[in-house]
């Protein structure tokens, strides 16, 4: 069984869980994970990649043996975690492992294409650069920077919650789930050395941006004397 509201709907989850849980729940400050007795709640930023918004959104996730209810800060979250069920095609039996893995698995589904792409961007604005620098759209780089800092953040979050979900100490998490959740730990930790490394070619860039200014800077001031 899973459900979605809105934080401004919490309170009709209430009849669907234990009092001491949704208390806990209703004050929406849980950030990452936390692992209790007889559930687990884990909370992330989302950011979607394949999307021409650049906002992220909070999502709150109540995870027991009989139960998965995604709680959502606002209508593009809601929006988001409705299509991305729809598109599952749960069998009614699913259990709430089963469901969270794939959800999971699918709001990753292609972020390795925007990556390279990414990747591949960065690469042709070196060559321009180095061929052009005087007309360089800086504001463009400075922005570039900003959503890699939004993407190490999003997929740090991800790591860190399916490391805890593989470490399963309520033992909600059957083993062979604990081996998919290990799989999707592993490629959120790559995403999140590819966005590292595409830092680093972020700060060679302005590096060889300012090395050719300064170039045609002093060829300048060699003409002119």
């Amino acid at each position: 069984m899973y459900k979605i509201f809105k934080f401004e709907n919490i309170s009709d989850a209430a009849p669907l869980m234990d009092k001491k849980a949704f208390d806990y729940i209703q004050e929406c400050q849980t950030e990452g994970f936390e692992c209790f007795d007889d559930f687990d709640l884990l909370a992330f930023d989302f950011y979607d990649v394949k999307s021409d918004k650049r906002d992220t959104a909070k999502l709150m996730i109540y995870f027991d043996k009989i139960g998965l209810f995604f709680f959502c800060e606002n209508d593009f979250m809601e929006s988001k975690v409705t299509k991305t069920l729809n598109e599952l095609n749960l069998q009614p039996l699913s259990s709430p492992a089963h469901i969270l893995y794939l959800f999971f698995a699918r709001i990753l589904k292609g972020d390795i294409n925007f990556l390279q792409n990414f990747e591949q961007t960065l690469s042709d604005e070196e060559d321009f650069i180095l061929s052009n620098a005087n007309n360089l759209d800086t504001k463009q780089m400075i922005n570039r920077r900003k959503e890699l800092l939004r993407l190490k953040r999003y997929y740090s979050q991800l790591s860190s919650i399916f490391d805890e979900l593989c470490e399963n100490e309520n033992r909600i998490v059957s083993p062979a789930y604990v081996r998919r959740f290990s799989a999707l730990k592993s490629r959120s930790e790559r995403y999140l050395n590819t966005v590292v490394n595409l830092q680093e070619i972020i700060s060679q860039l302005r590096e060889a941006y300012q090395s050719q200014l300064a170039i045609r800077q002093n060829d300048l001031m060699q003409l002119f004397t």
